[in-house]
Parts: structure tokens; C-alpha cells; sequence
């Protein structure tokens, strides 16, 4: 499973209006297809500040895009769980 810009625009649509915040649960881990950059540009053009340039990422993503942690943490939300282990040196299944 994954998160593409589109996705993370209707998240930061929905923060407008919403308030985003606790902990999020996922169904194992998510693959993540923006940038840092990418997910600077869709928060300032929804009205938020650039989020967490200095957030420590959690694994290693997919080349050049965020962690799941990160986007996440990005749209106010402090933790993220899983339901489904994850093996730590395995890359998510696309």
C-alpha cells in the first residue's frame, strides 16, 4: 500500500477543515511517493507551515521520498502503530 501526492493533498484538504491529531493505525507499513519537498509544498499551499525538515526518519525509504512516520508526523499526528509486523530490514511489498 501507498501514499502518492494526490493522496497526501486530500489528507492536508482534510486537515484544513479537521483537526488532525492522536495516533494513527496502519495495516502493516506504507510506501510513501513524495519528497521531502513535495510534502513542503502541498502544506504551504493548504495554509501550514513546512513540516519537521529536521524529523529523524524511522527506515530507510524508497529512494529520495519521506517515511510513513514522517508523513504522517507532517499532518499533526504524534505516533503511528501497525498492525501487522514488520520485519526491520524489509522493504514494504508494492
Amino acid at each position: 500500500m501507498g501514499i502518492a501526492k494526490g493522496a497526501l493533498s486530500l489528507l492536508f484538504e482534510l486537515k484544513v477543515t479537521e483537526i488532525l491529531e492522536g495516533k494513527v493505525c496502519q495495516l502493516g507499513r506504507q510506501t510513501c511517493f513524495v519528497s521531502e519537498a513535495q510534502v513542503d509544498d502541498i502544506a504551504k499551499r493548504f495554509g501550514f507551515p513546512a513540516p519537521l525538515s529536521n524529523f529523524k526518519q524511522s527506515r530507510k525509504p524508497c529512494e529520495g521520498m519521506v517515511d510513513d512516520n514522517y508523513l504522517f508526523r507532517s499532518l499533526g499526528l504524534t505516533r503511528s502503530n501497525q498492525l501487522m509486523p514488520v520485519i526491520s530490514n524489509r522493504q514494504p511489498t508494492y
